[in-house]
């Protein structure tokens, strides 16, 4: 327990999970070890009834994957019963002298454990969120953003960082729709993936720095955790938007590089290893493996989108492994007007055309509505003296934060909800700060449109935008939330 909890604040979660008396409990003068100690004498004592298996109990519901908890629940056959009360089982007690030590996480190999519902049976067909919390309102806000969506949230398990809800949906989309409008930091557990976190995990900086991070979500991908290491320098380092590496150390001194795109599950990233983090050195033309990996990813990301959206259809070219996709969808917005001054007209279908360089995924995707639109956005595509003019950018969507923001493990689920939420005038920006403060301390403001037209007209139809299901025109636009992980400057 003094290695897997090693704070008082983690340790009260663990308290509180017990009903230990809160007037029998001490502040942490010492170590951790010699805290558990202090704690373990009172439930020798029986400050609690069977303090060992509800302890155990309370440490698997926060690391419900570790190998040695999961070792002892084995060995004394903590189960749940189908209505999730514990069945009978034997009160562990303490290790006797002679026996063998117990492997600690951190070097034992993790079997492999099948993904669990809260009540311990086997494929979970809902998502689960993984959101940053360290205190309880920051719980409650979070809890409630779900409940507001029609969401139902189960609380499942809390740690100092973090709190893990179960949702009553599979729809992954849907679920990060609704968080992206929030100010939340999450990560979402698909249905069926494994919800837990890596207690301990070290990433050494491209200086020779090395950082902590604590209570990690394996859900997040490696590219999460770069980013989040790098950010801790700031203007430090130069050049941060250069791509980065992640190297995996391996006990035999050899290294193994980690897809960006990958969750640190898949990458078979565990509890107390270490990460090297370096910044790409390119030359040349972009490694053709590279470039066939994510043209797979992206593939397999546009087609998962499309099976949750029933009214959505896709085709590629070439038909094998595609660099260009026609994306059609059923979509309320607005096309053209028929004629100068007439208003514009209301539409339901929409066809979206998504280019890749040969540089991909080192560079950003290009994406050209085809069929006509009337939108701030996105370069007109009708006849009007705008598009006579630059025939090439006719349909050229302007992408916004997804672009300026982008890496090469950009999730194209996030690029198909921001189009689908573009046509249907959910999300679509007029002006945008410039940085600087005008006149009078106001902040100062730029355009930020294509289609001057379309800007001027959405700015004075407010009304007809909120009568299709738009947003208003204040409406800020604002960048995808990502987990804060929980990060401190190791020691070793």
């Amino acid at each position: 327990m003094a290695q897997f909890f090693s704070t008082q604040a983690a340790a009260e979660s663990i308290l509180d999970a017990l009903n230990y008396p809160p007037q029998r409990r001490q502040q942490w003068t010492g170590d951790a070890d010699s805290a558990w100690r202090m704690i373990f004498n009172e439930l020798n004592a029986g400050i609690i009834d069977r303090p060992r298996y509800h302890l155990l109990r309370a440490a698997l519901r926060v690391y419900p994957y570790n190998p040695v908890f999961l070792d002892l629940a084995d060995a004394y056959s903590l189960v749940e019963t189908e209505e999730g009360h514990p069945a009978a089982a034997s009160e562990p007690s303490p290790q006797t002298s002679g026996q063998p030590p117990i492997e600690t996480a951190a070097t034992a190999e993790p079997a492999e454990i099948p993904p669990l519902q809260a009540d311990g049976s086997e494929s979970d067909p809902m998502c689960h969120v993984i959101i940053r919390a360290s205190s309880e309102d920051e719980r409650e806000r979070a809890g409630a953003v779900l409940r507001s969506a029609g969401l139902d949230p189960q609380d499942l398990w809390s740690t100092a960082h973090a709190t893990s809800y179960r949702v009553a949906t599979a729809d992954v989309g849907r679920v990060r729709q609704v968080l992206d409008n929030s100010d939340i930091g999450w990560i979402v557990v698909p249905p069926g993936s494994r919800d837990y976190l890596i207690r301990e995990l070290f990433v050494q900086g491209p200086d020779g720095r090395r950082f902590r991070l604590l209570d990690a979500p394996a859900q997040q991908t490696v590219a999460d955790v770069a980013a989040s290491v790098v950010e801790q320098y700031g203007k430090a380092v130069a050049d941060t938007s250069r791509p980065t590496v992640m190297d995996l150390l391996l006990p035999s001194g050899e290294s193994r590089r980690l897809p960006p795109e990958v969750t640190l599950e898949e990458a078979g990233v565990r509890d107390g290893n270490l990460i090297r983090l370096g910044f790409e050195a390119t030359a040349g033309a972009i490694n053709p493996l590279d470039h066939q990996d994510a043209l797979h990813r992206m593939r397999n990301q546009i087609l998962q989108f499309a099976r949750l959206h029933p009214d959505m259809t896709v085709s590629g070219a070439p038909p094998t492994l595609p660099t260009q996709y026609e994306i059609s969808f059923q979509q309320n917005g607005f096309g053209p007007p028929p004629a100068l001054g007439d208003p514009p007209e209301v539409i339901h279908e929409h066809t979206v055309l998504i280019q890749l360089s040969p540089d991909f995924p080192e560079t950003a995707p290009l994406a050209f509505w085809l069929t006509p639109i009337f939108h701030p956005n996105v370069y007109p595509n009708y006849d009007c003296e705008l598009a006579r003019r630059n025939p090439a950018r006719q349909g050229l969507v302007c992408l916004g934060e997804l672009a300026e923001s982008y890496t090469p493990s950009l999730d194209f689920a996030d690029l198909c909800r921001m189009l689908v939420d573009m046509a249907g005038y959910r999300n679509y920006s007029i002006f945008v700060s410039s940085g600087e403060l005008a006149a009078g301390g106001v902040e100062g403001q730029r355009v930020n449109y294509y289609d001057s037209a379309a800007a001027e007209w959405a700015q004075s139809h407010q009304g007809a935008i909120h009568a299709i299901g738009g947003y208003p025109t204040k409406r800020l636009s604002r960048a995808l939330t990502r987990y804060r992980n929980v990060i401190e400057v190791a020691d070793r």
